[in-house]
């Protein structure tokens, strides 16, 4: 019996010159099942990498191309990224060990959960960090123009050429 409803997934894959496509179809009716589909997808550095789920935990590692990702329910972690960033998430955490590329830019927004952002000490940016509801911690690092509060805090690192925008509704900052 489960092994006919195995057989009713489907993945997608759609590919062309600019992108590859995966999505996984689901049967219409799942008789009370759950189904969990993990995929492992090994890229070249220099690709740039877009991925959209709606649920499901997502880890990125070692890219130097931008990274856009948009997330529904779920964890996120990005581990080594020599890149810009754009994350947009619903519900769950943010975790991202990044360097930003001189002119770069880091986006990070979240409804409910947390970010936790680890840069380098020498990064160059913008700084803006803010929670509607939770706190705003930020250590190690040294910014001018600097304006602090539980709830935000904003300042130049470096030379400011790149933009680092961390924001949450529910939820601390790091």
């Amino acid at each position: 019996d489960a092994l006919e409803y195995l057989e009713k997934l489907q993945i997608e894959i759609e590919r062309t010159s600019q992108k590859i496509e995966i999505e996984t179809v689901q049967p219409q009716s799942s008789q009370g099942r759950n189904y969990k589909i993990n995929y492992n997808l090994i890229i070249p550095k220099s690709w740039e990498s877009v991925i959209s789920q709606v649920n499901g935990n997502i880890d990125a590692a070692g890219c130097e191309e931008n990274v856009v990702i948009a997330a529904v329910n779920g964890n996120i972690s990005l581990d080594d990224i020599k890149a810009g960033a754009a994350v947009s998430l619903i519900n769950g955490n943010i975790a991202a060990d990044a360097a930003i590329p001189e002119d770069g830019i880091c986006s990070m927004e979240a409804v409910n959960g947390s970010i936790l952002l680890q840069i380098p000490k020498e990064t160059n940016a913008e700084f803006s960090a803010e929670t509607t509801n939770g706190v705003v911690s930020c250590a190690g690092v040294t910014m001018t123009n600097l304006t602090s509060s539980n709830k935000k805090i904003t300042g130049t690192m470096g030379t400011g050429s790149g933009t680092i925008d961390l924001v949450l509704v529910n939820g601390n900052i790091s």
